[in-house]
Parts: C-alpha cells; structure tokens; sequence
C-alpha cells in the first residue's frame, strides 16, 4: 500500500505550524498499556477547555532526549475536524529551514499526541463484531506534547501550514469586520 503525500503549505521563512493534533471520531488501532490493543477515539468532549495543549513541548518522535523543536501556542476544537492547533517552530534558522524543506517534500509532516488519560472518565465499548478489538473513547484528557512524527496512530493528525507570521484568531477577524463594517 503506497503512503500518502501530503501536501503542507510552506511560506518562505515561516516559523508557525498549524495543523490537526489529534481528529474527531477517527478510530486509531493503539496498544493501550493497561486495556492492551483497543481502538482509541477521541471527539468534542475528550480534551476539555482546561486541558487543552497550550505552552507543551513541540517534539520529534516523542522523544525527550533532545531539545523540542517548537511549542504549541494555542489550540481549538473545529467541528467535524479535531483539536487543532498553532505551534512556534524555535532554534537556529538553519535548524527552521531544514524542517520547512522537509515539509515542503511532505517528509515527516505527522503529528502525534503525547497525553494524560483519566481511565475513570474514559467511555468503554465492546467490539461491533467477534475478533475486533474493544473501543474506548478517550475523556478528559490532559496533552502533555506534540511530537512530529512519521508514522501517526490517527491519519488525519498532521502539520497543514507553516507561515511566517502567527495566525489570527477568529475572533479577532470577525470583531474587525464589526469596526469595518459597522
């Protein structure tokens, strides 16, 4: 079966990443430490306000050895999409630039969710059919990082920009349109 190749949107000197850090209701085949092989899904309710990433490490592989290469700004939860988010590339330009010309040839564009369960509030389903693992669907949840990854357990988790400025918050366009419009 041949990889998909993504196409990220590459500005010249960006420093900004945006992206999906984990999609909505997309079921991901996961080796659970203490449920074993579940299918893992995440929705609306699973990363409540307060848990959602803000100021976490922005990683490679999950890897805590080696310095993170950015940090997640922000995050939002987008309807029929996932948990988004905006992260900060940081280091040398040199280190920046090798990073943009690999997403520019769509080469480690994946994101990962490095998190906090809360077994007691997850939500356990039996399998649709014998021989199917069981499905949990993951409740306040805390994220502790995002790595950049090349191999992601949800397919849709992925960095979808990199620009050269930060982007605007919606809130910010709209209460523009407001002062513009009148």
């Amino acid at each position: 079966m041949a990889r998909e190749v993504a196409t990220v949107e590459v500005v010249d000197g960006g420093r900004f990443l945006t992206g999906v850090a984990v999609p909505f209701d997309e079921p991901a085949l996961v080796n659970d430490r203490t449920l074993g092989v579940v299918h893992e899904v995440f929705d609306e309710q699973s990363v409540p306000i307060s848990r959602r990433p803000r100021g976490v490490p922005l990683l490679i592989s999950h890897d805590q050895t080696r310095p993170p290469v950015g940090r997640v700004d922000a995050s939002e939860i987008v309807v029929g999409r996932g948990l988004t988010f905006t992260a900060e590339l940081v280091g040398t330009e040199e280190e920046t630039e090798g990073w943009r010309r690999r997403w520019a040839a769509g080469l480690m564009f994946a994101i990962s969710i490095g998190f906090h369960p809360s077994p007691r509030d997850d939500e356990h389903y039996r399998p649709e059919r014998d021989g199917l693992p069981p499905v949990v669907v993951r409740r306040n949840v805390r994220i502790a990082e995002l790595s950049i990854v090349l191999h992601p357990a949800f397919r849709s988790a992925r960095i979808d920009r990199v620009a050269d400025r930060r982007p605007t918050p919606k809130l910010d366009g709209v209460l523009a349109d407001i002062a513009a419009n009148g």
